[in-house]
C-alpha cells in the first residue's frame, strides 16, 4: 500500500469500557482515567484517555497501513492535548520522506492531540 500526505484513518469515539481496557492491560489505574469524579475535581470534564493509549491508536493506524512492526526502527511522540471521553480522533499523514512517516493524530475540532515521527527500515512501503 502506498502511502501518501493527506492519507487519513478515522476511529470511533474514545469509549468509557476502551479507557478502562487500556488501564488493565497497561496497569496505569490512576483515578484521572477511571474515576469521573477524580477527573472533575482535576478540572475535566470526565475521565481523560491515556496518553499512550493515543499513540496506540497511531500505531494500529499503521497497521491499518499494513506497516509490520518489524518495519519500524523508531517511533516518536509528542503529546499536545488529552483526550476526552467521547473524542472522535483520526490520524492523518503529514509528510512522507523516504523511509520516514510523519502523522498526527487529531480530535473532532481540529486540535492536534500528538504528532509521532515514524523511522522505517525499508523505504518500500512509502511513497
Amino acid at each position: 500500500m502506498t502511502i501518501k500526505v493527506g492519507d487519513e484513518i478515522q476511529f470511533p469515539p474514545v469509549t468509557r469500557d476502551q479507557i478502562a481496557d487500556y488501564a488493565d492491560a497497561s496497569g496505569d489505574r490512576n483515578p484521572i482515567h477511571l474515576d469521573a469524579d477524580f477527573a472533575k475535581a482535576a478540572g475535566f470534564s470526565d475521565v481523560i484517555a491515556h496518553g499512550m493509549l493515543s499513540m496506540g491508536l497511531v500505531g494500529l493506524a499503521l497497521k491499518k497501513w499494513n506497516i509490520e512492526q518489524l518495519q519500524i526502527k523508531s517511533f516518536e511522540t509528542k503529546f499536545k492535548e488529552v483526550v476526552n471521553l467521547g473524542d472522535s480522533l483520526r490520524v492523518r499523514v503529514s509528510k512522507v520522506i523516504e523511509t520516514q512517516l510523519e502523522l498526527d493524530l487529531i480530535n473532532q475540532s481540529n486540535q492536534l492531540v500528538c504528532s509521532s515521527r515514524i523511522c522505517l527500515w525499508d523505504v518500500l512501503w512509502v511513497r
